[in-house]
């Protein structure tokens, strides 16, 4: 079904380019902005914003179905985690930790 009709994007676009957001070895927060710009497209009308939303919502959650979605979801949280601990400056890039 089409959600976008200012770019022709449908629901199973933003769908599976959610899930290689998610899935990929940097995963990336899935926002609506995010998704239509990997698919090289810009919103215009912005109608299609809470549809596409809750597809995107969709999608993560059936990621949680999978096997190693909890290996995504962790990953994410550390992609997008800024705080250090201990008070040092640490730089996270996907699953591993790196001191200064």
């Amino acid at each position: 079904m089409i959600v976008c009709q200012c770019n022709c994007i449908t629901d199973h676009d933003i769908a599976m380019t959610t899930c290689d957001l998610v899935s990929g070895d940097y995963p990336k927060l899935p926002t609506p902005g995010y998704v239509y710009h990997q698919l090289g497209k810009r919103m215009r009308c912005a109608t299609c914003l809470p549809h596409a939303a809750e597809i995107i919502a969709d999608a993560i959650d059936r990621c949680n179905a999978c096997p190693t979605a909890q290996m995504c979801i962790g990953l994410m949280a550390v992609a997008n985690d800024d705080t250090s601990e201990e008070g040092t400056h640490e730089r996270k890039t996907g699953s591993h930790r790196s001191s200064e």
